[in-house]
């Protein structure tokens, strides 16, 4: 229909499919429970070779990725003022540090994948602090 698969619910695992499906399709959540404005943006080329981009607006949103679907990319933008996007800048979680060159953090998957990806900081130093798969257990991805 044209229209992104957006979701919003209390609890990530309320979330419809945020558990994975068993059709090939993934679903990509993330939450950021803070008090200023942040959306994800998930683009992918579909079975036909379309591009398609989705917009996830507020916190425990998320996106279905259809099943075929290829070139998967996710990132974050959070609100700093009044209409005035910024990209989630790309954070080191091991080293504790942010990247150089600063760089928007992307994070690129081949096929359809069930993700959640937590943002955490404050409103000039957001950045992603954790990531897990459909049965929750944290990864260790940085792309």
């Amino acid at each position: 229909d044209g229209f992104p698969d957006l979701y919003n619910a209390d609890e990530v695992k309320d979330i419809p499919n945020v558990t994975g499906t068993n059709d090939g399709s993934g679903v990509i959540a993330y939450i950021c429970d803070k008090p200023y404005f942040s959306r994800m943006i998930v683009e992918y080329n579909t079975i036909m070779g379309r591009k398609t981009k989705r917009i996830a607006d507020g916190s425990r949103s998320n996106v279905k990725i259809p099943e075929h679907s290829t070139k998967i990319k996710v990132r974050f933008e959070n609100m700093r003022f009044i209409n005035t996007w910024c990209d989630v800048k790309k954070y080191d979680r091991k080293k504790k540090c942010w990247c150089e060159p600063t760089v928007p953090h992307v994070f690129t998957f081949d096929t359809p994948v069930t993700r959640t990806f937590t943002l955490e900081g404050s409103l000039y130093y957001v950045a992603v602090m954790k990531v897990t798969d459909k049965h929750y257990n944290e990864l260790d991805i940085m792309e």
